[in-house]
């Protein structure tokens, strides 16, 4: 048998199969709480969950992490400086915290810039460049070179990178090799987010890795980028800015291996977030313009992914003032903070006993998350809230006792933001458990949590349970009806979709009435409970595959490789019209009088960069699907004449990764 082993690490659960190619079938399945302070502990409770004498088998590993989206919400990463060729510095720090690259550690501007055609405005000053490279090594981990033009001509890009490398021996990298994105601080942002993931993900692979080999698995190991396809382990080192929304590109994969349907929606509903996908002809669309991430805005390509801070584990809400509501941001379930902690069931028993009734939800606790980062500086009142969490997790009640100020009062909210420390409470995953149908954790912790919440909302537990998932359901049903309203125009604002246009608005000359053409397949241990009625509102099929639950694991595992390479042809214009052609690709230009001549040489460019990343990446028969497309424009005047602005030709090279 040819065994592959799927590991995605979810912002909640971690999953993983053992999956035979010969058979296209999954032979093994497991789910671990993802281990947000060290990912790698998580992954080897899951290994050692699986199967070991069929885990040793294994001829192939492939993990989807959330390791890059986690470091960009939360701030962390290494030490990096950021070497600016041609930008005006003034404008460029200006700009800085809007695109991220205030998270420098270093920036250095210098001289040394091309025009938009490609033609050298200003030599690099290597002088200035190799003073400032003195000592470098002692203050930094990683290095970005971008310049402001080096889209069009990535000569300097290359000759300072080189220079970085000869007198550091420093990691670094070039715009020009991680993005084609034409707006300059898009493109820094992604040189300078690279160098900071770059120990970040070494670290994480280097212990996935040393786990794998303890329990005797020494297999190639490939890992999932943000457009849904794999990469090697060694590419994935050089460049971890690929890796951003890998766990959702997954998630699509898995969708159509598992379903074997080309069109659909694609709803993974986690246990943080649902995220949505339109699936047609076997292709999702990829975003315009880069993906975004916190503080982050990167000119990386990943898969369009619509998400919503609705998920398995999302928090059950009751105050006297609201009534039962669900919240927007993720919680631990009681029935998993009772199995990590047996003694909080006592706590909820005594709360249930004392029949005190209060106007908050009593059954609310806190544990600490994760370790802050390095350049955080905690207020006084945070460093007491640490210190009372540090022997596990407290009730809002005592926790707010040990802070001598009563639950209103509690200001939690940045270290919740930052994912410092977590809410523990009733959850739709309490629910399932209840209703038997997931079993991972302690049931009698989401017992004794609905029970409480029944008593102090004056409701039955059964009603609890029946309110909190039609709540889940409606949301969802919110969630793909605005993506659905977003595809049929547009230009819309997604605002006004999303807040000024509700599906549930009646009049009496309106009734809204949805008829979704395509099937919703439906991925994540709670879709099945969480998908239903909102596909039923929609006219259409929910299609829950076998092993839905670990979907993405299977994304991942049944992964191939996708290269696509850009090369762009600009004319150039004199008074007497056009007088020649320069193309740009990604590593060099060329220019010519003739547009065939300039049409020929960018064909084959790009399909020689195609195939030679594809085969970087570890693909090993190579097919290659090439494609032109232009853009035209009139001109001023009363003749309003046709011209053309650009020309693109486009490379698009796949192959499967060779299994030995």
């Amino acid at each position: 048998m040819r065994i592959g082993l799927g590991i995605d690490t979810g912002g909640t659960y971690t999953d993983g199969v053992l999956y035979d190619f010969d058979q296209e079938k999954v032979l093994r399945r497991e789910k671990r709480l993802t281990t947000p302070r060290d990912l790698s502990e998580g992954i080897c409770a899951l290994l050692d969950a699986l199967d070991g004498e069929i885990l040793r088998e294994t001829r192939m590993v492939a993990l989807s992490t959330t390791l890059a989206t986690n470091a960009c919400v939360e701030g962390r990463g290494g030490r990096a400086a950021m070497i600016m060729m041609g930008y005006r510095e003034n404008l460029a720090r200006q700009l800085a915290p809007e695109y991220g690259l205030d998270a420098a550690t270093e920036l250095f501007f210098m001289a040394g810039s091309h025009g938009q055609r490609g033609e050298v405005s200003a030599e690099p000053d290597m002088e200035a460049l190799d003073a400032y490279l003195e000592g470098l090594d002692q203050r930094v981990e990683a290095v970005g070179v971008c310049e402001y033009w080096g889209v069009r001509n990535p000569e300097f890009e290359q000759r300072v990178k080189a220079r970085v490398r000869e007198r550091t021996h420093l990691p670094v990298a070039a715009a020009h090799e991680l993005t084609s994105e034409i707006n300059s601080m898009r493109r820094a942002s992604t040189t300078l987010l690279n160098a900071r993931l770059i120990f970040l993900i070494d670290d994480l692979l280097t212990a996935v890795r040393r786990a794998l080999h303890d329990r005797g698995v020494d297999a190639p190991m490939m890992i999932v980028r943000g457009d849904g396809s794999l990469m090697t382990e060694d590419f994935a080192r050089e460049r971890p800015v690929e890796t951003m929304l890998s766990g959702p590109a997954a998630s699509v994969t898995g969708a159509m291996r598992l379903s074997g349907v080309r069109d659909m929606i694609c709803a993974d509903v986690g246990g943080t977030t649902t995220d949505l996908a339109v699936v047609r002809r076997g292709r999702t669309r990829l975003v315009d313009d880069g993906v975004n991430v916190g503080a982050w805005r990167t000119g990386t390509r990943a898969i369009g992914i619509r998400t919503a801070g609705l998920g398995g584990d999302t928090g059950v809400n009751w105050s006297s003032k609201t009534g039962l509501t669900l919240g927007e941001s993720r919680a631990m379930p009681l029935c998993a903070l009772a199995s990590r902690y047996p003694g909080i069931k006592d706590e909820l028993r005594a709360m249930r006993a004392s029949e005190r009734q209060t106007t908050y939800n009593r059954g609310v606790f806190f544990i600490l998350n994760r370790r802050p980062p390095e350049h955080f500086d905690p207020t006084e009142g945070e460093k007491k809230i640490f210190s009372a969490l540090e022997n596990g997790p407290m009730s809002v009640e005592n926790l707010s006792e040990a802070l001598n100020t009563r639950p209103y009062f509690l200001d939690l909210g940045r270290l919740e933001k930052m994912g410092l420390i977590l809410r523990c409470q009733l959850t739709p995953t309490d629910i399932l458990h209840l209703r038997r149908e997931y079993d991972a954790f302690d049931r009698e912790g989401s017992r004794l949590g609905i029970e409480l919440m029944a008593f102090q909302a004056d409701r039955t537990a059964e009603d609890i349970e029946k309110t909190v998932m039609e709540l889940a359901a409606r949301r969802v049903f919110h969630l793909i009806s605005r993506e659905l309203l977003l595809r049929a125009a547009p230009k819309m604002p997604p605002q006004d979709a999303a807040e000024g246009f509700s599906f549930e608005s009646a009049s009496d000359e309106v009734e809204w009435n949805i008829h979704l053409k395509i099937p919703i397949v439906g991925i994540g241990a709670p879709a099945a409970s969480l998908l239903k009625e909102a596909a039923e509102r929609l006219h259409t099929r929910l299609i829950l595959p076998e092993d839905y639950r670990v979907a993405n694991a299977v994304g991942a595992i049944t992964g191939s490789i996708l290269c696509e390479s850009r090369v762009e042809i600009k004319p150039k214009y004199d008074a007497l019209g056009i007088n020649g052609y320069t193309a740009h690709a990604s590593d060099e230009r060329f220019e010519s009088e003739e547009m065939e001549e300039c049409l020929t040489w960018a064909r084959k460019k790009a399909r020689e960069l195609a195939i030679s990343q594809a085969k970087r990446m570890g693909a090993g028969d190579v097919s290659v699907e090439m494609e032109d497309e232009e853009q035209t424009g009139y001109a001023a005047g009363e003749n309003r004449e046709s011209m053309l602005l650009e020309r693109w030709v486009v490379a698009r090279a796949s192959g499967r990764v060779v299994i030995v």
